[in-house]
């Protein structure tokens, strides 16, 4: 089904396939670089059932699987490079509140292999989601945070431990603090 759309439709459609099931039309303008003809790509996708337009300007795809083949079916480098182009969009389109979408940032900055990038973003998102009291979500992010750390950044792994520790002495995980609390001594 894919393959019998035009070269056009067929590059918005995959570029929109990093942004997920869903995404804003407005996020996909700026990744296709705000060209006049995008509304018209994303209307004739729309016609092939590609997808389907819900409120507010967001439009999502009609089947998961074919967001999936749109997906698969780009070279890795390709998907790289739309990952990093979704990353600089949406850090655009959320400007006001980046908070609230650091770990989407941080996805993108993973799949486009901008190591220091994500780490930085999931350190945030840990950083937000402890202090909003998700706990498991703030752990998450920390261990991904501290999974893109260099191995020579000794300071960083031992600051990423140290907010780890303390949301497992919130939780009252005394292991896992425990487990932190050794990896940090050993790294000093």
């Amino acid at each position: 089904r894919l393959d019998q759309l035009k070269l056009e439709v067929k590059d918005i459609v995959q570029t929109a396939s990093v942004l997920g099931r869903e995404f804003d039309v407005d996020v996909l303008t700026m990744m296709s670089g705000g060209s006049g003809s995008t509304g018209d790509l994303i209307a004739e996708a729309e016609k092939h059932a590609i997808w389907a337009v819900q409120e507010g300007g967001r439009y999502v795809f009609t089947h998961a699987l074919l967001r999936d083949a749109a997906y698969s079916m780009q070279m890795r480098a390709r998907r790289q490079e739309l990952h990093r182009d979704a990353l600089a969009a949406l850090e655009k389109y959320y400007a006001e509140d980046l908070p609230f979408h650091y770990p989407e940032l941080a996805y993108h900055a993973e799949r486009g292999e901008l190591k220091a990038k994500a780490q930085e973003l999931y350190k945030l998102a840990g950083k937000v989601s402890a202090d909003t009291y998700r706990n498991s979500q703030a752990i998450d992010y920390y261990s991904r945070a501290y999974s893109f750390t260099p191995f020579d950044d000794l300071k960083t792994q031992i600051e990423i431990l140290s907010e780890r520790v303390g949301i497992y002495s919130r939780i009252g995980d005394r292991q896992s603090q425990a487990q932190d609390l050794d990896s940090m001594e050993k790294l000093a």
